[in-house]
C-alpha cells in the first residue's frame, strides 16, 4: 500500500471509531433538563471500587430522581453505572474538570437546569442527603405531584 492510501485507510479507520465512541451526553450541558448530575474527585481506585457499590445499591432511588454520577480519579472522569464506571468523552471529563477545580473536595449536586444546587463536603457525604434536597425542589415536587 502507497502512503496516500495508508493516509486514506487511517482516516476512515478514525473516523470509524470516533463514530462508535460518540455518546449523545458528550458535554455536561447535554445532561440539562434530562438528569440531575453527582460530581466528585475520589483519592484511588479502591475509593470507586466503593461508590460505585454504594451507588448500585440506591440505584432505584438514584433512578427515580435522574441522578446521574462522575467521579474524577487523577483526571480520569467515570461515569457511575450499575454495571461498571465507564470512562467520559474528553469534552465531559473537560467540564467535569472544570467544576472540580473550583470546588475541590466537595460533591457537587447540579440540577436539571445545570445549575449548582448544593456542595456538600466529600468526607461526610450521604447520598440520603442528597435525596432529600432534591426531593425539596420544585420540579421534583412536580415530577412526584405534591
Amino acid at each position: 500500500m502507497n502512503k496516500r492510501g495508508y493516509v486514506s485507510w487511517l482516516m476512515f479507520l478514525t473516523g470509524a471509531l470516533s463514530i462508535g465512541n460518540t455518546s449523545a451526553e458528550d458535554k455536561l450541558a447535554d445532561f440539562q433538563w434530562q438528569h440531575r448530575v453527582l460530581i466528585t474527585q475520589l483519592p484511588s481506585k479502591d475509593a470507586l471500587a466503593k461508590w460505585r457499590a454504594y451507588f448500585t445499591y440506591q440505584q432505584p432511588d438514584l433512578a427515580a430522581r435522574k441522578l446521574v454520577a462522575f467521579v474524577q480519579i487523577d483526571k480520569t472522569v467515570y461515569r457511575l453505572t450499575p454495571e461498571q464506571a465507564q470512562f467520559t468523552s474528553v469534552h465531559l471529563r473537560q467540564d467535569i474538570l472544570a467544576l472540580l477545580d473550583r470546588h475541590p473536595d466537595t460533591v457537587l449536586l447540579i440540577g436539571l437546569d445545570g445549575g449548582i444546587k448544593e456542595v456538600y463536603p466529600l468526607r461526610d457525604f450521604s447520598l440520603e442527603q442528597v435525596f432529600a434536597d432534591v426531593d425539596l425542589m420544585p420540579m421534583r415536587k412536580a415530577e412526584i405531584g405534591r
